[in-house]
């Protein structure tokens, strides 16, 4: 089997279905200080490192991502869920003074993405780790 090492982010990824009243054509308007009840939802491993990553293992190629990652709950996420998807997680540097880079992408009926990123755990990767 060829193998292959992916490098670049890795993050946690939450998707959110908006209710069709808060999303108009060009923008979503959401009143400050609601509690919002989603459509949908779901978590899922996010970044290019490591969609390429999983996409590749599901193709039969020995797969390895190489990034940072924080610590905490979702970095465990991250690991574990790579894990159980066929792909190495050796090279994946753990900042534990960091928490793991997320991203909430906001899905609304009309096809329309917004995407809140915080991408902490991978402004430190360089290569000197």
């Amino acid at each position: 089997r060829q193998k292959i090492l992916t490098i670049g982010s890795l993050t946690v990824d939450i998707f959110a279905e908006l209710p069709n009243k808060f999303c108009t054509k060009k923008s979503i308007e959401i009143p400050l200080g609601d509690k919002i009840r989603l459509e949908d939802g779901l978590v899922s491993t996010g970044g290019g490192a490591a969609n390429l990553a999983v996409g590749l293992a599901k193709l039969g190629f020995d797969v390895a991502a190489c990034g940072a990652i924080g610590d905490g709950t979702n970095s465990d996420f991250l690991l574990q869920d790579l894990c159980n998807k066929n792909v190495k997680t050796d090279l994946i540097i753990k900042n534990t003074d960091q928490l793991a880079s997320f991203s909430i992408i906001l899905n609304s009926d009309k096809g329309a993405r917004t995407v809140l990123h915080s991408h902490v755990s991978q402004n430190n990767f360089s290569q000197e780790n």
